[in-house]
């Protein structure tokens, strides 16, 4: 329900989203208009009824990926990708665990250069 949410709101709103430049600016647009809002009405406009405590535990995980989604349609993968990681670990791990890869592969390239191997 959270992707044919994004879909839509990204596909009435596009004019205004294609204007903005960075994730972050997304971030504060849907914010701004209050697209969890939008979110709630929507899904009870499918027949879903709020639940406030399940709100109040998963909102930020479900206005996250709504505003990941939104810019994903929009701005393709470099607007999904810099909002996603706010609450995805897996992808956070990953990141970390490429970063040090690549510091590892960066000493073990100078001690090549070096002539320490």
């Amino acid at each position: 329900m959270i992707y044919s949410f994004a879909y839509a709101y990204a596909d009435s709103h596009r004019d205004e989203l294609s204007k903005l430049s960075s994730a972050d600016e997304f971030e504060n647009y849907m914010d701004k208009y209050n697209a969890f809002n939008e979110f709630v009405a929507y899904a009870k406009e499918k027949g879903v009824e709020k639940d406030a405590e399940g709100l109040k535990a998963s909102g930020r995980v479900i206005s996250t990926q709504i505003k990941a989604y939104v810019a994903r349609n929009i701005m393709g993968e470099e607007g999904f990708y810099p909002i996603i990681k706010q609450i995805d670990k897996t992808l956070l791990r990953a990141i970390e665990v490429s970063q040090q890869n690549l510091m590892v592969e960066n000493v073990v390239a100078t001690d090549s250069v070096v002539g320490i191997n």
